[in-house]
């Protein structure tokens, strides 16, 4: 449409182009089209507990999950709070030490299927640290490190310096 006949609109106030969803007129078929991209953003679902908007409905059914009650998992050990149960269950192998996953390079059994995946990366690696003290080996020096402060340094005798 040449820019002369809307300018011309503006001018003699002539409205051709109505929306459909609300009655407001425009003088040009581009600005009806944006003033339509508005309705298809409206947030016409509101939530009855809290008034805030959406624009699907299966998007306020979602939120209106968080005014109800949830089901949570407490753990009687430590007294940590879990929504998932998969999350918790996973939690109480710490306290009860079960080893449910065993890697099948070294046999080494690990309480979670991530710490498991986490170990299986050392097999990959070419280049291991050997603990001098014991037979374990690590994937980096500060695993090697962290290792030999927490198990052999209360083994080590003290030795004074003076």
């Amino acid at each position: 449409m040449p820019s002369l006949k809307v300018h011309q609109r503006t001018r003699s106030m002539e409205r051709p182009y109505h929306c459909r969803e609300c009655g407001k007129s425009f003088i040009a078929p581009s600005h009806l089209r944006t003033h339509e991209e508005m309705h298809k953003n409206e947030r016409r679902h509101h939530c009855t507990e809290c008034g805030q908007g959406f624009n699907c409905s299966n998007t306020l059914k979602s939120h209106q999950m968080t005014h109800s009650p949830r089901m949570e998992f407490r753990c009687d050990e430590c007294g940590k709070i879990f929504i998932r149960k998969d999350t918790f269950k996973i939690h109480q192998q710490i306290h009860t030490g079960a080893r449910v996953c065993n890697c099948s390079e070294c046999g080494n059994s690990f309480s979670s299927s991530s710490n498991l995946q986490r170990h299986l990366q050392n097999h990959k690696v070419k280049t291991m640290y050997h603990c001098s003290e014991c037979e374990k080996s690590f994937s980096s020096v500060a695993y090697l490190r962290k290792h030999q402060l927490a198990v052999h340094a209360a083994e080590a005798p003290y030795v004074c310096t003076e």
